[in-house]
Formats: structure tokens, C-alpha cells, sequence
């Protein structure tokens, strides 16, 4: 994950944030898993020489013994959007779920890096305010 600022302009004085997200996938298939939904590339185009035993994992429906030009491997996926204020950015990185929500490891980890660099990020997201 990543923090962007813009360049202030006329309508925006303060500048706006980007935030990025690029979730890299590590799970391999065998061709004809019936996992996979629509084409998805071959692991070693995917990853050039990168091996597939270290740091990714199997789908069920790899074998012990397995063909490894022939494994596939889910895309990654890429997200970003604009936020106006670092508090927007803090909301964006929250995870939701049954009506609660948290901030996940990462995302604390880059809001500690982004606080660095930009102290208008301040303490806002180390404290919960609870109604």
C-alpha cells in the first residue's frame, strides 16, 4: 500500500491523497481447477523467475508431483482512490465487517511511514473515540 499527495490546485489549496492498494496473489493451479474463474496467466509469465516453492501457495488442486510450466497463478489486484483529507484516508483503510470495524496490521504500519512524512496525519488514527 501506498500514499500519494497531489500538487495543491485552485479548487483543492491543501492538495489530495491518493491511496493504493496492490494485492499480489501467491495461490497456484493446475489448468482446469475448477476455481478458476475466466483465463488467468501462466506462473512463470507471471512471475519470471520466481519459484513457485518459495513464498507461494498451493491450491488444492496441485499434486505432490507437479508440472511446473504448466501452473497458473491468480492475478493480482490493483485498487486506489482519492481522498481529500487524512482522515478519509484513515476511513478508507478500515476493514468492516458484521457491523465492526479495525484498521489491520498493514494498514497501521503505513499510516505510522505516511505519518512521517505528513504531519497533518498527526495522532488522528492511533485513538477511537466510542458513542
Amino acid at each position: 500500500m501506498s500514499v500519494y499527495k497531489t500538487t495543491p490546485l485552485p479548487e483543492f489549496p491543501d492538495g489530495k491523497y491518493v491511496l493504493e492498494k496492490v494485492g499480489r496473489s501467491v495461490v497456484t493451479h493446475v489448468p482446469g481447477c475448477r476455481e478458476i474463474r475466466g483465463p488467468i496467466p501462466r506462473f512463470q509469465e507471471a512471475h519470471p523467475g520466481d519459484d513457485p516453492d518459495i513464498g507461494y501457495e498451493y491450491h488444492d488442486c496441485v499434486p505432490d508431483e507437479y508440472d511446473f510450466p504448466s501452473l497458473l497463478v491468480e492475478e493480482d489486484r490493483y485498487w486506489a482512490t482519492q481522498c481529500g483529507t487524512p482522515e478519509a484516508v484513515v476511513d478508507a483503510l478500515y476493514r468492516r465487517r458484521n457491523g465492526s470495524q479495525h484498521l489491520p496490521r498493514i494498514s497501521l504500519d503505513l499510516l505510522e511511514l505516511v505519518e512521517r512524512a505528513d504531519p497533518a496525519f498527526g495522532n488522528m488514527w492511533r485513538v477511537e473515540y466510542i458513542a
